[in-house]
């Protein structure tokens, strides 16, 4: 019986053995990257892509130029999922566009100092929202209920676009480079972007308070 019980200890610690290497082999397996397709040359500075599931297609914004560059020679393009131009030059004259965000029949795109709302079916800017204070909007994200929020990375603040009307919805001396927005459900989730490194944290929608 004693031989029995340590056999039975023995394969224990040998399964549990194999298992922890497995999932050592799990963790330290470097993921692989593979490229499916690229975009052309012509298209300048692509700084996001956004995809739109109602209509199966990828918008990406085109800089064309320095980040906070007023050229009004911005554009968005137009890609299908498999990599094709579907149009290059879909909306343009737009200054230095970034972040995007879609809702509906509208896209909402950041421009420096203010947010361009464009009509999808119609392929034009339909409203500007200029932010006021702003200095260098980045990254948008939208809830559920359509309300638009916008990073801006060098004045530390959240804007809001909500009913048509944008405000400036929260300012902290906490934030750092405010860079990437994620809205999801009641929170939202804000990355930054310093020297030192890059950091996370969430906001309370309700309360407008970082947790």
């Amino acid at each position: 019986m004693k031989y029995l019980f340590v056999s039975f200890v023995l394969i224990i610690f040998l399964i549990m053995g194999a298992c922890q290497k497995q999932d050592a082999q799990k963790i330290n397996k470097v993921p692989k990257l593979t490229k499916l397709w690229e975009t052309p040359k012509s298209m300048l500075t692509c700084e996001s892509v956004i995809f739109d599931s109602t209509r199966n297609v990828i918008y990406a914004s085109n800089i064309n130029g320095q980040p906070l560059e007023k050229n009004e020679l911005g554009f968005i393009s137009k890609l299908s999922p498999e990599g094709e131009v579907l149009k290059e030059k879909w909306v343009e004259g737009l200054n230095a566009p970034k972040g995007m965000g879609v809702f509906g029949n509208k896209l909402f795109v950041t421009d420096i100092d203010q947010v361009i709302e464009i009509d999808i079916e119609k392929a034009e800017i339909a409203v500007r929202y200029p932010a006021e204070g702003s200095q260098f909007l980045n990254d948008i994200s939208i809830d559920q209920l359509g309300n638009v929020y916008i990073s801006d990375m060098s004045a530390n603040k959240i804007y809001r676009i909500s009913q048509g009307q944008i405000e400036l919805w929260l300012e902290s001396e906490l934030f750092n480079s405010v860079n990437g927005l994620f809205v999801e459900k009641k929170y939202f989730c804000l990355l930054y972007t310093s020297d030192a490194a890059d950091e996370e944290d969430s906001v309370d929608l309700g309360g407008r308070r970082i947790i």
